[in-house]
């Protein structure tokens, strides 16, 4: 019961931030064109690269340790924090002898225009925002303080759709104004770990503990690296088609894999509530909770695509403006890779779990070398739509070999893992009404 409340908080806290998220950049997707709105994505997801790359796994590893009850959270947010500041240092000072490298590194498009000095320092900037937001979420959902969550990430949101209306619209800031409200969100993060550590009490004490970091880098080194192959996969698409392509046709993809996005969403809010259940020295059975989870899922994705393909294609132009109409069948697309992506995060929640999150590296390799290779033989010829089949048929690679890892590990046959049973189906069929109910009572709660 605490795994559904738990989901059901998030999904509606996400809902929220996405829906904001979404407003945001169509704004500033009609605003700047698809040409500028695909430089911007290149500057933002070179950045999370970079941040994936210097977050070593950390935050898994925290949320993990802070489960099994081994440290205070004082203790694994002042470790960690502290050798992000480090990294961060390093990247400032980087940037500030050889700006010319940095931006080379950072974006490395050949046929990108002159980028302006300002939205290189603004993009680096965002760095220890993004590293202490994936820190904060992760341990605001394992500790169960999703009120806190909600309040932050909705208020940051918020902050951010303004900030757009004012500095990109009114203004006429384009791109810098983009960049510069994105900052202010993620600079959200710093204040919300002061506050949560501040009102934590004992447990919010701020102390290095050699020990503690040492521990966080042995098991996050593990997920590290299936992150960096994960976004890369996620991520590098859009970099691999500023080569292959063009920046417009970076502009329609990164509306089309943004869409997409919000769809995996649902599924992805699952993990962390099942990661903190897997995760309690308290649970038994472990495999078999993950395989209810998969299997519930998988039918729910299913239904989740069809409403999607419905809804979405015809929105897309009418929101984005017909400017983006190219990105409506890159999307269409794309879309059975949320089946795929399902089954993955369900395996994935289980090894994080136990501890072992290294045990996904080579389904997660798999992903990106069969999408990005791919890539560079079908996209000259197909353009944005064979780069939407190639991911989907990294999703399906990744998830086929997930899937045989925690059949070999959980000694679950196929048919266990994927076919729902009869009560889970019926359990899916009254989900929504139970959503609608739960979030009535949450709110009557409130009330008194």
């Amino acid at each position: 019961m605490k795994v559904a409340r738990q989901f059901t908080s998030l999904l509606m806290t996400n809902w929220t931030v996405l829906g904001t998220g979404l407003l945001t950049t169509v704004i500033t997707a009609r605003v700047l064109g698809p040409e500028r709105q695909g430089m911007l994505t290149l500057l933002r997801a070179s950045v999370n690269l970079l941040a994936v790359f210097l977050g070593m796994g950390l935050p898994t590893a925290a949320a993990f340790m802070r489960k099994q009850r081994e440290h205070p959270v004082g203790e694994l947010v002042a470790g960690i924090a502290a050798f992000y500041g480090v990294t961060t240092l390093l990247v400032f000072g980087a940037t500030l002898s050889g700006g010319d490298v940095v931006e080379r590194l950072l974006l490395g498009v050949a046929q990108a225009p002159q980028v302006a000095r300002v939205w290189l320092w603004l993009t680096v900037a965002t760095l220890p925002g993004i590293l202490i937001t994936s820190l904060l979420t992760t341990l605001l959902i394992v500790d169960d303080k999703l009120g806190l969550l909600m309040v932050w990430r909705t208020s940051g949101q918020v902050l951010g759709l303004v900030l757009t209306c004012v500095l990109v619209v009114l203004m006429g800031l384009g791109i810098t104004g983009a960049l510069a409200s994105n900052l202010v969100v993620q600079s959200t993060s710093l204040l919300t770990t002061g506050i949560w550590l501040r009102k934590a009490g004992a447990e919010g004490k701020v102390r290095l503990v050699g020990s503690s970091l040492a521990r966080a880098f042995h098991i996050g080194l593990q997920q590290h690296f299936v992150t960096l192959f994960a976004n890369l996969f996620k991520r590098g698409e859009n970099i691999l088609l500023a080569y292959l392509l063009d920046l417009r046709a970076v502009g329609y993809y990164s509306v089309a894999t943004g869409l997409y996005d919000l769809v995996i969403d649902v599924p992805r809010t699952l993990v962390w509530p099942m990661v903190g259940e897997i995760a309690d020295k308290e649970t038994a059975d472990r495999e078999m909770r993950a395989a209810t989870g998969i299997r519930i899922q998988i039918p729910g994705s299913v239904a989740l695509v069809l409403v999607a393909s419905l809804i979405i294609p015809w929105m897309l132009p009418l929101v984005y403006g017909e400017g983006y109409r190219e990105a409506v069948l890159p999307f269409s697309y794309l879309l059975p890779g949320v089946v795929f992506r399902t089954i993955h995060l369900g395996t994935s929640a289980y090894f994080i779990g136990i501890g072992a999150p290294g045990a996904l590296l080579v389904p997660v390799m798999c992903a990106a070398v069969v999408s990005l290779g791919l890539d560079i033989l079908v996209v000259p010829r197909f353009g944005l739509l064979g780069a939407a089949a190639t991911t989907v048929l990294g999703e399906l690679a990744m998830a086929a070999l997930s899937l045989r890892i925690f059949l070999r590990r959980s000694h679950l046959t196929l048919l266990e893992a994927v076919i729902p049973r009869k009560a889970e189906l019926l359990q899916l069929s009254t989900f929504p009404r139970r959503l609608l109910q739960g979030q009535g009572r949450d709110a009557r709660d409130r009330r008194t």
